[in-house]
């Protein structure tokens, strides 16, 4: 990696936390190559590691207040860029798996068709119980779920207390199972969205 004065790149930081978007266009300009390089080390893709890299620098932007308190910020930039590169092949395995079983489904019997459909639809249910969440409970669900951040890194970006970004939290999973439960056809419906949410 290039090297830049401690000093600067700290003082770059400070300017990202209190949210320059300039600041972070320089800090992006300077750590891009390096991060793609990185990404594409573990993926074996160019178009996957420039996917990686974006992630990579907008987690930095969602967790910039977060970023001063960070001591190596190269290894930190290399930790996500590696384990968003393992979601990505997760994903990808994933999705090949998927259409194994579209394949073998249309080989296959009806029950194994009904199945998969049964899926589809438990993950329909799922994303309407998010859509009836409020503003504020989706945030909070999305930066957990999604953003793999936790109540107190939630609380912070949100400028809300810990306990208040724990409640947005319980209360939207109740308000999810609760949802499920008036929509899900079967007990075992439900219980595959309490697999999916927990």
């Amino acid at each position: 990696m290039k090297v830049v004065d401690d000093t600067d790149e700290h003082q770059l930081v400070m300017r990202i936390a209190e949210g320059s978007e300039q600041a972070f266009t320089q800090f992006f300009d300077f750590h891009k190559n390096d991060v793609y390089g990185h990404a594409l080390h573990f993926a074996q893709s160019v178009s996957i590691a420039e996917e990686i890299t974006q992630d990579v620098f907008l987690k930095c932007w969602i967790k910039r207040g977060s970023l001063p308190e960070i001591v190596n910020l190269q290894a930190w930039l290399f930790t996500i860029a590696k384990n968003q590169c393992f979601n990505h092949l997760k994903k990808m395995a994933r999705e090949h798996q998927l259409k194994n079983a579209m394949a073998s489904a249309n080989e296959s019997t009806d029950e194994n068709i009904e199945s998969y459909l049964a899926v589809k639809e438990q993950q329909k249910i799922l994303q309407q119980a998010i859509d009836q969440l409020s503003d504020q409970q989706k945030r909070v669900y999305a930066m957990n779920r999604e953003g793999g951040m936790k109540n107190a890194e939630i609380a912070k970006q949100l400028n809300i207390s810990p306990n208040t970004a724990k409640t947005h939290m319980v209360s939207a999973l109740r308000s999810i199972r609760l949802f499920f439960k008036a929509h899900a056809e079967s007990a075992i419906q439900v219980l595959l969205l309490f697999h999916l949410v927990k």
